[in-house]
């Protein structure tokens, strides 16, 4: 789950973004308040192997399908100066 906690680690002031639902069954939605994100958002099962693959330029909102089977996977945000990860859970 990704926490408020964590998002205030990332060095782009995405501070004010928020994943939700988290737990989801269908749909995750990520916001970025203060301004849009330019990099590639990655959704990572915890064997390493990516699920999707999104690159965003100055998105404020990201919908992602979670039709993958229960259980917990890796968002991964990267850009040019840093990668943050977090953890969505997916339950059916």
């Amino acid at each position: 789950i990704i926490t408020a906690y964590d998002l205030t680690h990332c060095p782009v002031k995405c501070s004010s973004s928020k994943v939700f639902p988290n737990p989801s069954s269908d749909q995750f939605t990520i916001t970025f308040e203060e301004h849009g994100v330019e990099g590639v958002l990655e959704v990572r099962n915890l064997l390493g192997q990516s699920l999707h693959e999104q690159k965003l330029i100055g998105q404020k909102v990201v919908h992602i399908a979670a039709n993958w089977p229960a259980g917990s996977y890796l968002l991964v945000l990267r850009t040019d100066n840093y990668r943050h990860v977090g953890r969505l859970t997916v339950v059916k």
